[in-house]
């Protein structure tokens, strides 16, 4: 004798296998929508972090460039009429690292004239300036005889690279290197340097260079044991 079905079971069985509830829906769309908006201010902070480093690197190498090309100047020779025209300005009144920061800019292809001037560089060829740059120099020591006459042998030079976006900060910008954490990075480099270097800078094809070179470090660090000796 056949069994009869049992109708009701397999009512019960079929409706245990349709969609969602509109309640389980909704609370899928708010767990989602939790997650999203958690994720999504890091993943907006690590983007940005990103580019900041991106940046820095780039003002990093672009100090080192300015600092490369002071040096080819200098090795090949620039007369003491020319340098305004080629060489970082000149700082006689502070150390190098006290130099104010600038304060007015001029264009790529202009030489500032005055340390409180940085030159608007553009690095993509966008047509659009990208970078302030910074260059000063102390006065440095001198040839005072051959061929290279009244030329420079030594000099210490400072550069300085700012975000584009600091020059809506001119007049209140700081000397020190912005700090890249996460925390404050992206708001110091609106007033701060990517990138800050000191170097000396030195001739080393005259005669009289290595004596120059210890005249000028003597100068500046009297207390240097090799200083003392005759």
């Amino acid at each position: 004798m056949n069994k009869r079905p049992s109708f009701p079971q397999f009512i019960t069985n079929q409706a245990s296998t349709e969609g969602m509830s509109i309640m389980e829906v909704l609370a899928g769309i708010i767990v989602s929508g939790v997650l999203v908006g958690a994720i999504a201010p890091i993943f907006l902070l690590s983007t940005a972090t990103r580019l900041q480093n991106t940046r820095a690197e780039q003002a990093a190498s672009l100090a080192q460039s300015e600092i490369d090309r002071t040096r080819a100047l200098i090795m090949q020779g620039i007369e003491q009429s020319q340098e305004a025209s080629y060489l970082p300005p000149e700082n006689t009144s502070t150390s190098l690292p006290s130099t104010a920061a600038p304060s007015q800019t001029v264009s790529e292809t202009t030489n500032p004239d005055g340390i409180a001037k940085a030159r608007e560089v553009d690095i993509n060829e966008d047509g659009k300036a990208d970078f302030l740059v910074q260059t000063f120099r102390d006065e440095g020591i001198r040839f005072d005889s051959g061929s290279a006459e009244d030329q420079l042998a030594n000099f210490k030079m400072g550069v300085r690279v700012y975000a584009i976006t600091a020059k809506n900060n001119l007049g209140s910008l700081g000397t020190e290197p912005a700090s890249l954490g996460l925390t404050n990075g992206l708001s110091q480099i609106q007033t701060r340097p990517l990138a800050v270097v000191y170097t000396d800078v030195s001739r080393s094809d005259i005669d009289t260079s290595l004596i120059k070179l210890k005249s000028y470090t003597c100068d500046n660090q009297p207390s240097l044991p090799s200083c003392s000796s005759p």
